[in-house]
């Protein structure tokens, strides 16, 4: 039996989310209007009166979407209050600019619920102040929610096994300028001896209609599961083969409810096969002459139109005990340039979360985790744009990209989550827990449609399984996973990384 050891990671965002109180008061005005309307100014009693009536009702076609902005929700400060006599009346519209700051702040910090989406609490955020929605942050992790169809390191995709990117273990973070709750300019990145992501976003959410509009320009440099592990095969004169995307889009995220959301955009990116990170050099085939790129000067245009839907319908975001997560992705490309590179590619992921008293050392839930993931392409499968599977966002017990590389997919997972003990404290406060797990993924016998066969050159199976245990330290900040696997072959794989895999 060989034993082998990677570390890698993948700084993925996590957000602190919480509901602005006012926006709760407003919902509650409809409720209760009767109760409220004692807190309102004379002025406006019989208003509130009039629409709490006894045996009226208000149906949901009748009711507007509820502002989120802070200057609307806030007393309207143009009555004429200059009738009251009572000197200790405290007006409402005292400190105004205070209280805007102040509720523009609390409601950017919730899931769509107000200001620009944030990135959900099962993802890595540390920051280093609190946050200013009109000023300058900074921290590690991302602030970008999901989900999102611009290209980017940084950004998660419906698949792990799309644009899969190695790393060992990256340090990244975001520097952000904010013009309130519902503008923002980002800039992240992520770097390390594998890999360099640079990501510089735009966001802004229209006042005439509801969503949100972003555009970036990005550049990633890195090794991708497509070229890597199995039998090493290298560009022409022994390089390590690194692929080089650079580009931009627009996208427009629009949030059906709080659950479930959809994005759509365009993309255009200028992809190459060079011989290091930071280097002209490129190479349109490897060493054994098969193709890298579809063009012979090694750059490829590839210009795709993006959709993607998520659903999140579980019981705690941070740490789910019971829900379904569904996401769904589909890439168009549109032939452009030299190499006029035309697919379809579907992917699609469920995971099913669900209470299981089976055992555990300590108070705390016990969930089992089920998960199927699955993808296919029509047309062209460029050898850079092809499902890759094996490390520790797809089969544990493999590195990534050393099960295979496919022109379609089918991956399944199940563990068990489990606690082992609660309000411990090394550096920071956390939980831990522990989990069993199996994965098994398979590349349906597709390798050899890929442009180049980088998989059947690489002699890698195609298919494969790995179990193992994990240890998971749950924090303020975010997951920390360990995970120590086995796979079919016999091989140890140890990989320690941040964020939840489902």
């Amino acid at each position: 039996m060989s034993t082998k050891f990677t570390l890698s990671a993948s700084l993925l965002p996590l957000t602190i989310g919480s509901v602005s109180l006012l926006v709760n008061l407003t919902g509650a005005t409809v409720a209760r209007g009767q109760s409220v309307a004692s807190s309102v100014p004379t002025s406006q009693n019989s208003l509130v009166a009039k629409k709490s009536e006894p045996g009226s009702v208000l149906k949901l076609d009748q009711l507007e979407q509820p502002s989120t902005r802070a200057a609307d929700l806030l007393p309207n400060c143009n009555n004429d209050l200059s009738e009251v006599s009572d000197t200790s009346f405290e007006s409402p519209c005292q400190n105004r600019d205070e209280q805007i700051a102040q509720t523009d702040s609390s409601t950017q910090q919730g899931d769509g619920g107000g200001g620009i989406l944030q990135p959900t609490k099962d993802r890595l955020q540390i920051k280093f102040a609190e946050r200013d929605p009109y000023g300058f942050n900074f921290g590690l992790g991302s602030l970008i929610g999901e989900p999102s169809v611009l290209r980017g390191g940084t950004r998660l995709k419906p698949s792990p096994t799309v644009e899969q990117i190695l790393s060992v273990f990256p340090v990244g973070g975001h520097l952000e300028k904010g013009f309130g709750p519902n503008q923002r300019t980002l800039f992240e990145f992520i770097g390390d001896a594998q890999g360099a992501v640079f990501d510089l976003s735009h966001t802004i959410i229209p006042e005439t209609f509801p969503g949100q509009l972003s555009f970036n320009a990005q550049t990633t440099r890195s090794f991708v599961g497509a070229f890597t592990e199995g039998t090493e095969v290298n560009l022409p004169g022994g390089a390590d083969p690194w692929v080089h995307r650079s580009g931009g889009g627009f996208e427009f995220l629009f949030p059906i409810s709080s659950q479930f959301k959809v994005a759509s955009g365009f993309n255009y990116q200028l992809v190459s096969v060079r011989t290091g990170a930071f280097t002209v050099n490129t190479s349109s085939v490897d060493e054994l002459g098969n193709a890298v790129t579809i063009t012979d000067d090694g750059q490829d245009t590839l210009t795709t139109f993006n959709l993607a839907a998520l659903l999140k319908a579980v019981d705690d975001e941070a740490s789910p005990t019971k829900g379904t997560k569904l996401a769904l992705g589909i890439d168009a490309s549109i032939p452009t340039g030299d190499a006029q590179i035309s697919y379809g590619r579907f992917t699609g992921s469920v995971s099913q979360f669900v209470p299981l008293n089976l055992f555990g050392f300590a108070k705390g839930p016990r969930t089992l985790v089920l998960a199927f993931q699955a993808g296919t392409f029509v047309g062209d499968v460029p050898p850079y744009e092809a499902f890759a599977f094996g490390g520790s966002s797809t089969v544990r017990g493999f590195k990534g990209g050393e099960v295979g590389t496919g022109k379609s997919f089918i991956l399944a997972s199940a563990e068990y989550r489990f606690p082992i003990a609660s309000n411990l404290r090394i550096i920071v406060d956390f939980d831990l827990q522990g989990a069993l797990f199996f994965d098994y993924a398979n590349d349906l016998n597709t390798a050899g449609e890929v442009i180049g066969e980088p998989a059947n050159v690489r002699l890698k199976p195609g298919n494969g399984y790995g179990y193992g245990i994990a240890l998971q330290a749950k924090t303020d900040f975010g997951l920390i996973r360990g995970d120590f696997a086995f796979n079919d072959a016999g091989d140890f794989v140890a990989n320690f990384t941040v964020g939840d895999r489902y």
